[in-house]
């Protein structure tokens, strides 16, 4: 579990602000009939950083995390596009 701040290294409220139980484990890779058997949920908890305010999960991030789209890292283009959206 993290406990401190991703961002700033701060603080984190505990317990978590949120907690939402039986989550998917993640959002890809979903299981079919014949591994569904070995699927388990999480417990997603969610805080803020006392000190700059970011919420964030506190589970440890999904096996895919470096695939994924995230705001972070999309191109000048696409900035200006969705700014125009």
């Amino acid at each position: 579990m993290i406990d401190r701040c991703r961002v700033c290294r701060g603080d984190l409220e505990f317990p978590p602000s949120i907690t939402y139980k039986n989550m998917p484990l993640a959002a890809q890779y979903l299981p079919d009939k014949t591994n569904l058997h070995s699927d388990r949920s999480i417990d997603l908890k969610v805080s803020q950083c006392k000190s700059c305010g970011l919420v964030q999960t506190l589970n440890e991030p999904v096996m895919y995390f470096r695939e994924v789209i995230r705001a972070s890292g999309v191109s000048k283009d696409m900035t200006a596009f969705r700014s125009k959206q």
